[in-house]
């Protein structure tokens, strides 16, 4: 839908910007509906002012980054979509690192490793933004390899203004915030993080192993959102039935030599037929079942079988995904 104000603010402030773009082109795992406006402010001080102007006039809106844990239905139609990627820049200071909100996480990390900066070498493969990183307190095998870890404050402008927030008053928890939970409104500009010095080729080290064991353990980032659902065992393990049944297959498995990669898919396959859900085989991942994969146009038809799935075998309702509709 034309909104002319819009526009026309848009052009005195210089502020670039597309018309009836089709999403399926801009997100990570090409899913979305249309926006009648995309806007790419080109830094955060554009970016504020932009914001304070959705705010004011209470126009919907979806902000965005790399998008990498977002799944925008294809029947969803957003009046205005807000990227940060633009907001891309930071600043090595004596005693933080001060980043725009959306500086990529992974090559962030390994420029402050290659800096000789701590608490980044578990993070050179996580995908996604500082500003959502923050948001979704994004972790890597332990919480404590997280952005929020480092993170001292941020910039953040809410729809009564400019605020400066420190770490402690966003409430992190397991891959949420008060941000996330909504309970604080409001769009990161700028971070600060905590700068500390450690030994390079340790560091390096780290890096690489980490990037190792992830080729392993984990799906690449194509058409896919990582983890799916919350971790289970964060939840409680799976049900006594179907840890028995799966006890019992993996033994005959590693009776008959499977190694482990095979052993998982055929894992998989087994838990998702016993449990009446073998059409989503194609669609969850062979190395960790969380993970669901967007491999074509049927897995939206059966994403709500995954999480129907998701909630027999773990009893969790809790998407790490954030799900746009």
């Amino acid at each position: 839908m034309k909104n002319e104000l819009l526009e026309s603010f848009l052009a005195h402030k210089t502020i670039p910007y597309e018309t009836d773009v089709d999403l399926k082109k801009k997100t990570w795992i090409h899913r979305g509906g249309k926006a009648d406006y995309f806007i790419m402010p080109q830094n955060t001080l554009s970016l504020e002012i932009l914001m304070t102007y959705l705010y004011h006039n209470k126009i919907h809106h979806l902000l965005i980054g790399c998008t990498s844990n977002l799944y925008v239905l294809n029947s969803t139609n957003i009046p205005v979509v807000v990227s940060t990627l633009h907001c891309n820049q930071y600043a090595i200071k004596d005693s933080v690192i001060e980043c725009d909100c959306g500086v990529q996480v992974a090559k962030l990390a390994r420029q402050m490793i290659n800096n000789g900066i701590k608490g980044f070498e578990y993070l050179t493969k996580l995908p996604g933004t500082i500003g959502a990183a923050i948001c979704n307190n994004s972790s890597v095998k332990k919480p404590e390899n997280s952005i929020a870890e480092r993170l001292v404050d941020i910039d953040i402008i809410t729809p009564s203004g400019l605020r400066t927030i420190k770490a402690a008053d966003l409430h992190f928890t397991f891959r949420s915030s008060d941000l996330k939970k909504k309970v604080l409104e409001g769009t990161i500009l700028r971070a600060r993080l905590r700068k500390e010095t450690g030994n390079i080729v340790e560091m390096q080290q780290i890096a690489k192993e980490n990037e190792a064991e992830r080729l392993v353990l984990l799906d690449g980032p194509s058409q896919n959102l990582g983890c799916t659902v919350h971790r289970p065992f964060c939840n409680g393990p799976m049900s006594l039935k179907y840890r028995v049944l799966c006890s019992a297959y993996s033994k005959f498995l590693s009776f008959w030599g499977k190694d482990e990669l095979n052993k998982k898919k055929l894992l998989k396959n087994f838990i998702l037929s016993v449990t009446g859900h073998k059409r989503l085989i194609p669609y969850v991942s062979d190395k960790l079942i969380i993970t669901f994969i967007w491999k074509d146009e049927n897995a939206d038809d059966v994403f709500d079988e995954y999480l129907e799935f998701m909630r027999e075998i773990y009893k969790t309702d809790q998407i790490e995904i954030e799900i746009i509709k």
